[in-house]
């Protein structure tokens, strides 16, 4: 089983958003730490079953290590310069087939549809690296994760005790599903060429005033639509 890590790809939020998915590096791990800070209690309680933020630096460098290890792929949303979600999964070392999977989105940019995204695209990686289940546990509670592998898996088993929900993905996903994403990827493409292609203005240089010229020209060619 050979595990490659996905290459940078833009797509589309649930806003219309572009943002950049790509593949966690070494050099990321202030910014990781730096968003891993920024989030509530709640989010960490959620996350990681507690709320100490002792563990934020352990995930930080487990994050930007982890590509580099060959058991696992860690990716990030990035969003005009700054790291606003991450999501991973880990293979078992005694089941090299199956990886758990954990998602954290910031809270000011939740209900953005990144945590989709990014399961999306995990689950692509792991389907192609032979790969063949995504296992994770929901606390009962966070009723927003719980949506989310409602949404991936519509009726998929999710055994409740002692507070927890256990999550399986499969990662043998379908060709109208990597279809979905590939459209996402190339409206994501057309919606970042849209100023070049459709500007709202255009400055012409070199056209006087006098009207005459290569400039003046131009903008005659321009303004007729020729």
């Amino acid at each position: 089983m050979t595990l490659r890590t996905p290459p940078a790809v833009d797509a589309l939020d649930a806003d219309g958003r572009i943002v950049r998915i790509r593949p966690v590096a070494t050099g990321d791990l202030t910014a990781l730490i730096a968003m891993h800070e920024r989030c509530t209690t709640a989010d960490l309680r959620y996350r990681f079953f507690g709320s100490g933020r002792g563990v934020l630096g352990i995930e930080a460098r487990r994050l930007a290590g982890l590509n580099d290890t060959g058991r696992g792929v860690a990716l990030v949303v990035e969003d005009d310069g700054e790291l606003i979600a991450a999501a991973s999964f880990e293979c078992f070392l005694d089941e090299p087939d199956r990886a758990e999977f954990g998602v954290l989105v910031t809270e000011a940019h939740q209900h953005r549809g990144l945590g989709t995204l990014l399961l999306e695209h995990l689950a692509l990686a792991a389907g192609s690296g032979g790969i063949k289940e995504l296992s994770g546990q929901i606390l009962g509670g966070n009723h927003k994760m719980l949506r989310l592998a409602q949404r991936l898996a519509p009726g998929l088993p999710m055994p409740y005790a002692d507070g927890v929900v256990d999550v399986v993905l499969t990662a043998d996903l379908d060709g109208a599903f990597a279809d979905e994403v590939a459209a996402r990827e190339r409206a994501a493409e057309r919606m970042s060429l849209r100023p070049l292609l459709d500007p709202v203005s255009v400055a012409v240089v070199g056209a006087s005033r006098t009207g005459r010229g290569i400039g003046a020209t131009i903008l005659r060619s321009i303004m007729d639509g020729d």
